[in-house]
């Protein structure tokens, strides 16, 4: 699995990121989007479709210790929903790693051969809503 990261520390609490996370998610998957997560969990693709708690796995994220808060979307894309592939959508995660002055945040979207730029578009979006919620965000390291 391929996949677009971006790493950054903000002064946001971990709360305050799991807002921004959520409500970027919400807003990223529209009507339309929601539409096709209710035809996958038809399909049974049911722990595949909008928020979820990730298996922690460092080989996919880059963090170097268990995070203390970390929490998954899937974005569905408009084909065939209920593939249990890369094809059925990208799945973006969020770790957090609470530093006591500042939070270590991973956004990392996992995808697939053909979804690199909705991937990287997802994670900049994302990136985004952090860099409106707190100002003094600093990007440490990422490749969108």
């Amino acid at each position: 699995m391929r996949q677009k990261a971006i790493v950054f520390t903000t002064q946001l609490s971990t709360s305050e990121c799991a807002r921004v996370f959520k409500e970027t998610g919400q807003a990223a998957r529209g009507g339309a989007r929601k539409l096709l997560e209710v035809s996958a969990r038809m399909g049974g693709a049911r722990d595949k479709t909008g928020f979820y708690t990730p298996t922690f796995d460092p080989a996919f994220a880059e963090v170097e210790e268990k995070p203390d808060f970390m929490v998954g979307v899937n974005i569905l894309k408009f084909g065939p929903a209920f593939t249990s592939g890369p094809g059925n959508g990208v799945h973006l995660h969020m770790y957090v790693n609470d530093k006591r002055t500042v939070r270590k945040v991973e956004l990392v979207a996992q995808h697939g051969m053909t979804d690199s730029g909705l991937a990287a578009k997802l994670v900049r979006r994302f990136l985004d809503s952090f860099q409106t919620a707190d100002s003094g965000l600093t990007v440490t390291q990422g490749n969108v």
